[in-house]
């Protein structure tokens, strides 16, 4: 049981804070924000110093009411939306949160139903409670300052304080949309959507700010009818650590590093002074994963008065370590059954594991309850922590320690998108490529929640370790449904053109049609929610299952807003004629969801859009485009 005979200095350290006051840091710059009506208004974008001279630039504070972050990378090297195509995705997008949708689903609608319920979907009154105020950075950053003579006479400029200022922003604003609908550049030389915008290093640091704010959640926006909302924590996972983005300027990736370190310093206050004691512990731990290419070491010594005990020396790291995580002994669970050594799991320090091994923690205690801070599901063990966060040495080392393993630990090296991990559990802990996750997951093979997470290197590594334990070759490759995989893939948040034709090289077929069994249980649940949705109940994740029965990949695509994999699947011969057991056509699934033109000219017999969109996701996948942006979200070339 989860008790205490005495409060832990961190329990006492919590209380101490619960009623002082935050540390405010001040704003560089000031926070100019444009209020929605004038957004929803406009026909052009202007830059900070014209909308300033219109006087349509206002200083938000939360008296006012409330802001909205607008994330988005640049479509023209010098303008952020030369043809205002964008920007009109915004726009469309407010009026329809505004006037016609009530609620915004979770982007792993079916992981989240199953597997953390507690996630709850947004609800977009939230955005109408109060007058909204939109920040974005071509107005609410100065544009046309000349940047080298601040930096020649050693002035930090506007723009830099600006800059410097974001994670502030950030944390100020009550929502952060992150601008994603899939267009090309203004030179016709790339693709811009969810996957391009994730691996950008910028806006990886935003998202993170969002994620370390008190709110933390964020929706996606892939078209003016589309939109999904990021809210479990394990959705960092699959979009990467800022660190490992992709920066024009390589100097700011360790400029930015101390940018991190400080939001995650704020954060863990936070979460001590409401006193979630659980998310500060895995906040704490997870430091590493936040920070990874950064050169910026973690801090863990929030807990004030802690002294070594002379006498436990070989006990040092220990007794550090329970102490500033608020456990007493190292076989304590805390109130969601999480031990000591499944925090020091996602960690990664492997002279921590093996100290807590040694005073006897037991690797194979299961989760009691779902730890939605670590986006974890009950019955959660250490190793599926450690192979979702990649550390590599301490799973060699828990393996060694006769860790129990299975197709869940085999699950978290894919929604870490970690072949080293996948290939490690397989060649040395001695899990079938071919497992499933059966603690919680209703069964599924290992290699589907890979496609459902976008984990195109670890779907990879699985299927090679498929071909060398089984034989057999075509469309099953060693006994992998991959047909399978490329139906399930487009039906969550991830889904890339890279991942599609990967799917479609080992010989998937990409007009399968599939009927699933209600004596499969994901089967039975997609049954139940389909008759949800036919009596009204209607979500995301309802309309996906309702029109489940008979759909190709293509229509999976539409359904989920995947435009980047629908146009590969129609550049690799997906119909467009097929029908569902309802009786609809892609086009007719596709009606009202406000899909791009590419894919609109494609159901009128127009193939050639869809043709240069997935030769330009290739081309981004592959690296050709390389960072040819000359302004990447008016932050390049700034010293901070």
């Amino acid at each position: 049981m989860w008790c205490h005979v005495r409060p832990t200095p961190l329990e006492e350290y919590s209380k101490s804070l619960h009623n002082s006051a935050g540390h405010t840091e001040p704003m560089l710059f000031p926070m100019y924000t444009v209020p929605a009506k004038a957004i929803l208004s406009m026909t052009t974008l202007e830059p900070h110093e014209a909308l300033k001279l219109q006087g349509l630039l206002v200083e938000f504070d939360k008296t006012m009411g409330k802001a909205l972050f607008v994330s988005h990378q640049w479509v023209g090297r010098r303008h952020p939306d030369p043809d205002f195509i964008q920007f009109s995705v915004l726009q469309e997008a407010l009026r329809h949160l505004m006037s016609e949708v009530q609620y915004i689903d979770s982007w792993m609608a079916l992981y989240d139903f199953v597997a953390l319920p507690s996630v709850k979907p947004f609800a977009t009154a939230e955005l109408k409670s109060a007058p909204l105020f939109v920040w974005y950075d071509y107005f609410s950053c100065p544009q046309l300052e000349h940047l080298v003579s601040h930096v020649e006479s050693g002035l930090m400029s506007d723009l830099a304080k600006a800059v410097s200022s974001i994670p502030l922003y950030v944390a100020e604003c009550s929502f952060f949309f992150a601008l994603c609908p899939v267009i090309e550049s203004k030179d016709h030389s790339k693709l811009l959507g969810p996957q391009s915008w994730a691996s950008r290093g910028w806006c990886r640091i935003e998202r993170c700010c969002r994620e370390l704010s008190p709110q933390g959640s964020w929706v996606m926006i892939r078209s003016a009818k589309q939109m999904e909302l990021i809210s479990s924590p394990v959705a960092t996972l699959g979009f990467g650590s800022p660190g490992e983005g992709l920066f024009t300027v390589e100097e700011d990736r360790q400029r930015l590093g101390p940018v991190v370190l400080t939001t995650l310093q704020r954060k863990l206050r936070f979460l001590l002074q409401s006193g979630d004691l659980v998310g500060y512990r895995v906040l704490l731990n997870h430091q590493p994963l936040f920070l990874r290419g950064f050169h910026v070491p973690a801090m863990y010594d929030f807990v004030p008065g802690f002294e070594a005990d002379p006498f436990k020396d070989g006990a040092l790291t220990v007794s550090k370590f329970l102490y500033n995580n608020g456990f007493s002994k190292v076989t304590e669970v805390d109130k969601v059954g999480w031990t000591p050594l499944h925090y020091a799991g996602c960690r990664g320090d492997p002279d921590l594991v093996r100290a807590l091994l040694a005073q006897r923690a037991n690797p194979n205690v299961k989760a009691a309850k779902d730890n939605v801070m670590a986006g974890a599901r009950s019955k959660w063990r250490v190793m599926t922590s450690v192979a979702a966060c990649r550390h590599h040495e301490v799973a060699r080392i828990l393996i060694e320690a006769k860790a129990e393993l299975s197709g869940t630990q085999l699950v978290g090296a894919c929604i870490g998108n970690d072949p080293e991990g996948v290939r490690l559990l397989c060649e040395v802990g001695g899990v079938s490529p071919h497992a499933a996750d059966y603690e919680g997951g209703y069964g599924v093979p290992a290699i589907h929640l890979a496609c459902m997470y976008g984990a195109t290197a670890a779907l990879e590594e699985l299927v090679a370790q498929a071909a060398t334990h089984s034989s057999g070759s075509g469309m099953r490759q060693g006994s992998i449904d991959v047909s399978h995989a490329l139906w399930l893939a487009p039906c969550f948040g991830n889904c890339s053109a890279e991942l599609v034709n990967t799917l479609l090289d080992l010989r998937a077929d990409v007009n399968e049609q599939f009927h699933l069994s209600v004596r499969n249980p994901v089967g039975l649940l997609v049954k139940v929610m389909a008759l949800k949705h036919r009596f009204g109940k209607q979500t995301h994740f309802s309309r996906i299952s309702f029109h489940a029965n008979g759909a190709t990949p293509l229509m999976q695509a539409v359904m989920g807003g995947q435009y980047e994999a629908a146009a590969a699947l129609i550049a690799r011969g997906a119909r467009l004629d097929l029908r569902n057991s309802h009786g609809y056509t892609v086009a007719d699934l596709a009606m009202g969801r406000s899909p791009p033109a590419f894919l609109v000219q494609a159901f009128e017999g127009q193939l050639a859009g869809c043709l240069r969109v997935a030769s330009l996701a290739v081309g981004s996948t592959n690296g050709e485009n390389g960072e040819t942006e000359e302004n990447e979200n008016a932050m390049i070339e700034v010293h901070f």
